[in-house]
């Protein structure tokens, strides 16, 4: 029963963490990726990103120190991806556009405005870039 209870509060969290949108479309990537950016969740940024991108994390990171690093070291090390230092409290998307194997998603919330692309790289939306 225990167990039961315990599933059903996973789930519920995980719902409303990407604001009952599906965690694997644009939408519940894009708000994810943009959260764990904020809050400094390296792990999951790297596991969100393209190849393409990640390649820029760690290439931002080895030419400063001239060895090979980790995505998420180079999350760490690297340049700020946002401006602001306020967090957004309530990320709402907004302004979704799927075409075929890509899409947009604005994340929104106290003011600011994130634009999140995304393609689908071997069958999972991976963020490509992002403007704030």
């Amino acid at each position: 029963m225990r167990r039961t209870a315990l599933a059903a509060v996973a789930v519920v969290l995980g719902i409303s963490a990407c604001g009952g949108a599906d965690p694997d479309s644009p939408e519940g990537v894009a708000k994810s990726f943009v959260v764990a950016v904020e809050w400094g969740d390296a792990k999951t940024v790297c596991s969100l990103v393209g190849r393409e991108l990640k390649f820029l994390i760690t290439g931002v990171s080895t030419s400063a120190g001239g060895h090979e690093v980790s995505c998420e070291a180079g999350f760490r090390a690297g340049p700020r991806m946002f401006t602001s230092d306020a967090k957004m409290k309530s990320p709402a998307t907004n302004d979704v556009n799927v075409t075929g194997q890509k899409a947009t998603v604005t994340v929104e919330d106290s003011g600011r405005s994130v634009k999140v692309w995304l393609e689908k790289e071997n069958g999972d939306w991976k963020v490509v870039d992002l403007r704030e």
